[in-house]
């Protein structure tokens, strides 16, 4: 999966501007971009049917 916008919601006071900042955003994209569906294919696949929004092995990868 590919990002290709990030938008903060709340970015104030000095931590977005901190090393420990950077790490955490640096580990979220690297779960993102690892992201595959199905799994094993190397990509990420919605398929257009009901319920396909793609939140179910987004959740599984941050859960692991």
């Amino acid at each position: 999966m590919k990002i290709l916008k990030t938008e903060f919601l709340i970015k104030r006071g000095e931590f977005p501007n901190s090393k420990e900042f950077e790490t955490i955003l640096a580990e979220i994209y690297k779960a993102i971009s690892s992201i595959a569906w199905p799994p094993d294919s190397g990509k990420f696949t919605l398929y257009p049917k009901k319920q396909a929004s793609g939140v179910v092995p987004i959740k599984l990868i941050f859960d692991s």
